[in-house]
């Protein structure tokens, strides 16, 4: 590249992330010149949604160590790294945390991250209860991990049933 700057860098990054190549990646970004919060939450990220948890989360505990100021796609990669090894305690405390420490607030996706959490652990309660108080109206993904969680869990006692009350109430 002749003019190389952090643009430039981070799509090279994001290349070697989306097409699989983790260890290349990963190098790569131990390279860089400037490690910002793009670099840093490609990284996260990318570890995140290859199920490799450890090292999602130990690079987001580096970007906090280096002081990088986190924003809700550093939390959402957190998160699902958290979600997909059933992490229901840390999953909570990082949610609660990025409220609280970070002052970031949590969006669709983050809600989404602890709807699917729940529903994958049998907490079929608690991701019905989060569906109503979340302040989105939930969507077909929201009700799809409810509606697993029964049927996985053998729960009749919620379900779509309720999705068609709000639904109504909705309108």
């Amino acid at each position: 590249m002749r003019h190389r700057n952090s643009i430039s860098w981070n799509t090279l990054l994001v290349s070697y992330a989306q097409n699989g190549h983790t260890n290349t990646a990963k190098a790569f970004f131990s390279t860089l010149p400037e490690q910002n919060l793009v670099s840093w939450n490609v990284v996260i990220g990318m570890y995140a949604l290859n199920g490799q948890t450890a090292q999602s989360l130990e690079l987001f505990r580096n970007c906090v160590a280096d002081g990088v100021n986190l924003d809700d796609v550093s939390f959402t990669s957190a998160l699902i790294a958290l979600s997909h090894s059933g992490e229901v305690d840390d999953s909570l405390f990082l949610f609660k945390s990025m409220i609280a420490d970070y002052l970031v607030t949590p969006g669709k996706q983050q809600y989404g991250c602890i709807i699917s959490l729940f529903a994958r652990g049998g907490y079929d309660r608690s991701c019905k209860e989060l569906i109503d108080t979340m302040p989105f109206f939930p969507d077909t993904h929201d009700w799809t991990c409810l509606a697993s969680a029964n049927r996985i869990y053998k729960s009749n006692s919620l379900g779509m049933g309720h999705h068609n009350t709000r639904k109504q109430n909705a309108n």
